[in-house]
């Protein structure tokens, strides 16, 4: 059997879920329900408070020892390191406790410079110029995407399929970054999501674990190595609040797949998880709506009504990087010498795009095929 931990109990479960929740105090999960439905509050951001919270966050670095990284990106770029804008966003992430907001900051340039190299991360802004031929293989199959769409109550969505993973760790972590930082940083609202925080949609597609995974005990390993870092960078690394995560069960295999994950979530995010059926649309409809999202902005994969032209998007935001450095003109002429080093990699980016649209498609025409059976 290629993947004996299918016949393994896993640490956590849906019931266990359950159980974590009903031991917190009523305060705590009425807090934690707010959030999932949209109508916990941000804290009220009056300039006292800002004000003050950035002199203790200041402390608070000031405290940390080894911070090497840190005092580096503060050296090469201080006017970005020591914004308001920039060190408010670590704040925000952690319900503006200095300490912990610190502490996260100092991580940040750590892995920014392990994952991108010291020529690359000090830079103010994550620009894919930066990003290599192999990482855009991730970019185009965007096992993780940025929706250009929020919910009803003004969150980020962000949507995750195992199916369109990359077996390049390092790509995928690297698409991590780009997206969150899209949504954090780059995008309009960004300041809305440091605030409110994502939502996140995801699921397995209705198949073998095989087809997902490849047919190897290694391939579930790097799997489960490049989770369990993601979900590291995403609860105590990068600057961002998770305020609800939709997950899409489709067969006892997918199921399998995400209980054996949850051991890597920390408790608080183990918490925000919303489990839907797809075999009961009408209760996760129904669910959803409650929740403030509409089934228009969910994508296909999971049920929804949502057909986004994601690599289509992410070749316009490669465009519009090469048009913001100076090297492409609107009507996509090069300018320079710069340009013709960098515009072969929109060019492999552009051949890349309509092989995998169309994978997505016969993905679709497959799954409506098996649904109508």
């Amino acid at each position: 059997m290629p993947f004996p931990w299918l016949l393994q109990r896993p640490t956590f479960t849906y019931e266990s879920l359950l159980t974590e929740f009903a031991a917190l105090s009523e305060e705590e999960q009425q807090r934690i329900v707010r959030e999932r439905y949209g109508l916990e509050t941000s804290v009220e951001e009056t300039p006292d408070l800002v004000t003050d919270k950035l002199q203790c966050f200041e402390s608070a670095l000031d405290n940390i020892e080894q911070k090497e990284a840190y005092e580096t990106a503060l050296f090469v770029i201080p006017e970005h390191v020591e914004s308001d804008q920039f060190r408010l966003a670590f704040l925000r992430a952690d319900d503006f406790d200095e300490k912990a907001a610190a502490v996260r900051m100092v991580k940040y340039w750590e892995r920014k410079v392990e994952l991108f190299g010291a020529d690359t991360a000090f830079k103010p802004h994550l620009s894919l110029l930066d990003y290599n031929e192999e990482d855009y293989k991730a970019l185009v199959k965007g096992g993780i995407r940025l929706l250009p769409f929020r919910d009803d109550h003004g969150r980020a969505v962000v949507f995750n399929y195992t199916m369109y993973f990359e077996r390049n760790s390092k790509a995928m972590y690297k698409l991590f970054w780009w997206v969150m930082h899209k949504g954090i940083f780059d995008s309009q609202g960004g300041i809305d999501t440091q605030k409110k925080g994502f939502i996140v949609l995801g699921g397995n597609p209705p198949r073998h674990i095989t087809d997902v995974l490849g047919g190897d005990q290694r391939s579930w390993h790097e799997f489960n190595d490049t989770r369990k870092t993601l979900y590291k960078d995403w609860t105590s690394v990068l600057p961002l609040k998770t305020a609800a995560i939709h997950r899409f069960q489709t067969n006892v295999h997918s199921e399998l797949l995400f209980e054996h994950g949850l051991r890597y979530m920390d408790l608080k995010l183990r918490n925000m998880i919303f489990m839907h059926d797809t075999n009961d649309m009408f209760s996760t409809v129904y669910l959803l709506l409650s929740c403030g999202v509409r089934p228009e902005i969910v994508p296909w994969e999971l049920g929804g009504g949502l057909d986004f032209n994601y690599q289509q998007w992410v070749a316009d935001c490669l465009e519009k990087d090469l048009q913001k450095a100076g090297m492409l003109r609107k009507g996509g002429d090069a300018v320079g010498d710069e340009a013709v080093q960098k515009i072969p990699q929109l060019e492999t980016l552009q051949e890349l795009l309509p092989f995998y649209r169309l994978k997505e498609m016969e993905l679709r025409t497959s799954m409506m095929s098996q649904h109508a059976e």
